[in-house]
């Protein structure tokens, strides 16, 4: 869970979930807590653009990063339309990941975000 681990070193607190199903399952007791989500676009079971339409049932308002290998292009789209606000091409450098949380975090006009 190396993104789990990024976001806590810059402080953040992380809410786990290693398939999209168990994410739905996390937000329905955790939404409350939780700020925006990092969702790679093929999570095991549905994808994260799948949990993201669930996970947006249930709240709205949730935006989140999407992470994946494929081209920006393949993926453009999705991101406004679905509640994505950014889009992170894997492999990524640490360096990059976080500014792209720390932009989230600002656009989102927080302190202490959580993150799923």
């Amino acid at each position: 869970m190396l993104v789990q681990k990024l976001l806590g070193e810059i402080g953040l607190k992380v809410v786990a979930a290693p398939t999209g199903e168990s994410a739905v399952e996390v937000f329905n007791h955790h939404g409350a807590e939780i700020t925006f989500a990092v969702l790679d676009l093929t999570l095991p079971g549905i994808s994260g653009i799948e949990t993201q339409a669930r996970l947006r049932q249930i709240r709205p308002d949730l935006e989140a990063l999407l992470t994946r290998g494929y081209e920006r292009e393949t993926i453009q789209g999705c991101r406004d339309e679905d509640g994505f606000i950014d889009f992170i091409q894997k492999p990524y450098e640490i360096a990059t990941f976080h500014h792209a949380v720390s932009s989230v975090c600002e656009r989102l006009q927080t302190a202490t975000p959580a993150s799923l």
